[in-house]
């Protein structure tokens, strides 16, 4: 198991049967009984939560993204027409070919 909440360094890994709470590499909480361990870290993640508050996208990032996505999906699009399907029925003849 592996959780992480990024802008705070807080990290949940399980090493063998034990689960260890770092932040920044420095161990908080250890725990042979992941229910508590969990509990542990949700407790600390929200209150990381109100100190790391998510930041809201400008119009400007909103409308690059839309722009990125938009873009990804016509060239995906144009990407999957020019392919040649695997199901396509071929009639090139093998050399040990029966038919």
């Amino acid at each position: 198991m592996h959780m992480a909440f990024l802008p705070g360094g807080l990290r949940l890994e399980s090493s063998g049967t034990e689960y260890v709470i770092s932040i920044e590499d420095e161990v908080i909480y250890r725990s042979k009984r992941e229910k508590d361990a969990l509990k542990r870290f949700n407790k600390i993640r929200r209150e990381m939560e109100e100190r790391y508050p998510a930041t809201e996208l400008t119009k400007e990032q909103k409308l690059e993204a839309l722009k990125r996505l938009v873009g990804d999906q016509v060239l995906r699009q144009v990407r999957n027409s020019t392919r040649r399907s695997k199901f396509e029925d071929s009639t090139k003849q093998g050399r040990f070919d029966n038919r």
